[in-house]
């Protein structure tokens, strides 16, 4: 923060007094003199401190928080045939359609957080969305200070503070297939199942336990022996949406934590759904 406002100052700040001063100059040169160059020095000296103050109440004015009566409610959601409801978490983003410069709306922004508000009328309307993802990778410290509503917060933030952070951090998205560019969020081509088209250095990964059920992910193999396996999973829900999920682990814990990940995955899923969609295969 203080480093942008030193960036605001040089940008903006510093060549107004000397552009004020130039104009006062010129226009003593134009023959302008008694109390109208008087004027023109105040309005000089006092255009530094007056500039300042309006950047300042600009950047407090923009980061307002959106209203509590909006924020006070889940996000009611349409994706495609199903509906549900999304909460204002830090780690969930919305995407309202392909393009990711204007469609997307991250709840960790208050400025996204306003423009969801507006759209649904304070949350009295439902907003149309084309993708909804969790990501706990960049945002999980956000999520566990501001508290965790939802049972698969709790569970995340456990493990962080168990001092297993890197085990819980992941991608999880629900989607419409042509909604998005799924290449941006690098999701699977397909269903990752025994049809899956593999690439190079890729191998298809597949575990089970009682509670979970089979689970099926495609993994790039790392560069280096010890190096991390990076895998991806992606299954359809119903026939205009799917779901998926990335993660990484070494090669000793890939089981566990892609078990991990698909029971922490499902769970977000059948909270935010209204539909029993979630399951994946037994």
């Amino acid at each position: 923060m203080l480093g942008n406002l030193w960036i605001d100052v040089l940008i903006y700040l510093v060549p107004i007094p000397v552009i004020a001063r130039a104009v006062v100059l010129a226009l003593r040169s134009g023959g302008l003199s008694g109390r109208w160059l008087l004027a023109a020095n105040i309005v000089g000296v006092l255009a530094l401190p007056g500039t300042y103050a309006g950047i300042v109440l600009y950047e407090k004015w923009d980061r307002r928080a959106a209203p509590v009566s909006c924020t006070d409610r889940p996000i009611s959601f349409t994706l495609s045939d199903v509906a549900g409801a999304a909460p204002w978490s830090h780690v969930v983003s919305l995407y309202l359609g392909q393009d990711l410069r204007t469609d997307a709306r991250r709840l960790f922004s208050v400025r996204d957080r306003r423009q969801i508000c507006r759209a649904t009328s304070n949350g009295t309307k439902v907003l149309n969305i084309e993708a909804l993802t969790i990501n706990t990778r960049n945002r999980f410290y956000d999520l566990c200070r501001e508290g965790t509503a939802q049972s698969w917060e709790a569970r995340i933030c456990q493990g962080f503070k168990n001092g297993d952070s890197y085990g819980y951090q992941f991608e999880a998205g629900i989607f419409t297939p042509d909604g998005i560019r799924i290449g941006y969020f690098s999701i699977p081509v397909a269903e990752t199942n025994k049809n899956y088209p593999i690439a190079e250095n890729e191998i298809l990964k597949t575990t089970s336990s009682p509670g979970v059920g089979l689970v099926s992910a495609v993994c790039r193999e790392p560069y280096s022996p010890n190096g991390t396996f990076s895998c991806r999973m992606r299954r359809p829900l119903t026939a205009d949406v799917s779901i998926y999920w990335k993660m990484s682990a070494p090669e000793e814990r890939l089981e566990e934590r892609m078990l991990r990940v698909e029971s922490l995955t499902r769970e977000i899923c059948s909270s935010i759904l209204d539909a029993d969609i979630c399951r994946g295969s037994d």
